[in-house]
């Protein structure tokens, strides 16, 4: 009896052990972090400044990502938790796709939900998955945009009081935003600071705040140049050449002398441009000279008489092109980039014909045949892309539909988020980049997935452009342009170095730098264009694996799995050296039996 219940004792510690090993091993593989934020909150009409504690903890999973708030947010923190979370895999590069992500809020009651923790919830992410810790004195506001920038939010001023009411010795607010008006006052938040007892910097990215939050983590600033490639100049340039070329047909086909001064400046900033090897932007350039051009022949002609049979030709031919883009097969990232491009500039031909069709007014409908007259042509011309890159395909990247959808679900509802954001500041003049959701909206239902993530993401990029120059000066709004140029550059290199090339956000970048001294508005936008496309191999799936995240036991490199096998193996060691020692004293015991 006593040696059955010793036997028993003895499988029981064997078996503790072997459990206890197992959940030391998936405890190992679970990681909880948490960060400082600042927001804003409402009692009654009075807005106070607010200091919320976000907590992430991080397990094996399928990517997906939860969020707690206590006291509940606005739905829009879900969005920006989401986009943080992808931001922080993409811009660390690391394959996030077997983990879940749990945030938690905990906050003072009043809290207004929103974008303004996106900033926060992406230096946590990173810091979390390559093992950074985070200075706990130290937070942060600021919304998050492609490329991981960070944008502007309000309420600045109460945001630092309430941070040296807490004890936070350092606030990082978005770049560009240290001065504002309030009360027809201009506040200097540095000086704000530095009155209440806390520094307060300015970042213009997260991977700054970053190196800001943890003295473990050094940012510093890409060496390479951006190498463009040669297959993409030689197309580039054979598509300006064409439509720059569209200058001298133009008036060489009409008896009448047009002049017009604003598309001579273009066309000469366009000559420019070419001789500097920036194609995107000379074809751009001819292609607003062209338009003014065609505009001034057709006014100048008796438009009227065969205005409908001219528009019905056009129509037509939009049609037939358009068809042809349908059945296209998608077969490398060029490909994808190439889709989006064509087919912005054959919407952009077709919704405009048709409102030429119906206007009554022969100058408006001459004009508006004009620009769709050249937009056509223009999508016409980018579709040479299609026919280069066929050696995407040796790079390992292979389409994932699942991921375009997905994306452009998530990217719809980044844009809402923005949308909803702006509309508390000027809700009467988004009809343009209310349609391209409804455009976005209708391309998800249709399984027209590329059209309907370009969509939103330009209608996103369109409104966050306007939401940077709210309350923002020249000088401001010049700083940002410079920022998110600075920061397109990096996110295309860092494309380059994974083997593909960004062309869309590359064009958007050379117009963008082109535009910046003499149109500040359109190389705002166009700098946000590069950022929304700076990462399009995300929808690709790669042979390349990327980086694990660094979950450790006990300070060894082991991967998750092998958590799993090195617990259940330390449980069999246990067994089979208890079962050895059983066999020795057994054989001991029998020995000194027999000796008796």
């Amino acid at each position: 009896m006593t040696r059955n219940r010793t036997k028993m004792q003895i499988k029981q510690l064997i078996l503790t052990l072997t459990l206890i090993l197992l959940l030391s091993t998936f405890v190992s593989a679970q990681k909880e972090d948490s960060i400082k934020l600042l927001a804003l909150a409402e009692s009654g009409n009075i807005s106070r400044g607010a200091v919320a504690d976000l907590i992430l903890e991080i397990q094996p999973g399928r990517e997906r990502v939860f969020l707690d708030t206590f006291p509940l947010t606005k739905t829009t923190t879900q969005v920006s938790m989401r986009f943080a979370q992808q931001i922080a895999c993409d811009q660390m590069e690391i394959d996030c796709s077997n983990l879940d992500f749990f945030y938690t809020i905990r906050a003072p009651k009043g809290i207004v939900g929103g974008p303004s923790a996106g900033s926060a919830a992406a230096v946590l992410t990173a810091a979390m998955l390559k093992d950074i810790p985070l200075k706990k004195d130290v937070a942060m506001t600021g919304t998050i945009h492609s490329g991981g920038m960070i944008g502007a939010v309000g309420g600045l001023n109460y945001k630092i009081k309430a941070a040296s009411e807490n004890g936070i010795k350092k606030v990082l607010i978005p770049k560009g935003t240290s001065q504002f008006k309030f009360e027809n006052k201009t506040i200097d938040l540095f000086e704000l600071g530095t009155n209440l007892s806390v520094e307060v910097k300015e970042v213009a990215t997260f991977e700054e705040a970053l190196s800001e939050m943890s003295p473990k983590f050094k940012f510093e600033e890409p060496n390479e140049e951006i190498v463009v490639k040669e297959s993409y100049n030689k197309i580039m340039k054979n598509i300006s050449d064409e439509i720059c070329g569209r200058n001298t047909n133009i008036l060489s086909q009409t008896n009448t002398n047009i002049t017009n001064e604003v598309a001579q400046n273009f066309s000469k900033l366009a000559i420019n441009a070419s001789q500097s090897g920036k194609y995107y932007s000379s074809a751009s350039l001819c292609f607003r000279s062209n338009v003014i051009l065609k505009e001034e022949e057709y006014k100048k002609q008796n438009f009227t008489g065969l205005s409908k049979i001219v528009l019905s030709a056009l129509i037509s031919k939009i049609n037939s092109f358009e068809d042809n883009l349908i059945n296209r097969n998608l077969t490398s990232i060029t490909d994808v980039q190439t889709l989006m491009a064509v087919q912005e500039r054959v919407l952009d031909a077709k919704e405009v014909v048709v409102q030429a069709l119906i206007e009554k007014d022969a100058s408006k409908s001459a004009s508006l045949f004009a620009f769709a007259s050249e937009r056509l042509f223009s999508a016409q011309a980018w579709s040479r892309f299609f026919e280069n890159e066929k050696n995407d395909g040796k790079n390992g990247f292979v389409l994932n539909i699942q991921k375009i959808k997905t994306s452009c679900e998530n990217k719809i509802s980044e844009a809402e988020e923005s949308y909803n954001s702006l509309t508390q500041y000027i809700p009467d003049i988004l009809e343009k980049q209310r349609k391209e959701l409804q455009i976005a909206y209708a391309s998800l239902t249709n399984q027209s997935y590329v059209q309907c993530l370009y969509q939103a993401a330009k209608a996103k990029a369109e409104i966050n452009t306007i939401l940077g120059m709210i309350g923002s000066n020249e000088e401001a709004i010049k700083e940002q342009l410079n920022t998110k140029i600075q920061i397109a550059r990096r996110a295309i290199i860092k494309a380059q170095k994974k083997r593909v090339f960004p062309l869309l956000s590359y064009a958007y970048y050379e117009y963008a730098d082109s535009l910046k001294s003499i149109d500040i508005g359109s190389a705002s936008l166009f700098a946000e264009y590069a950022l929304e496309f700076s990462n399009l191999d995300i929808y690709f799936d790669s042979p390349k694996k990327l980086k694990k995240p660094n979950f450790y036991l006990w300070g060894d490199n082991l991967t998750l799995i092998e958590f799993y096998i090195s617990g259940l193996l330390s449980g069999v060691l246990l067994a089979l050296i208890y079962v050895l020692s059983r066999k020795t004293h057994n054989s001991k015991k029998k020995i000194q039996r027999n000796r008796h």
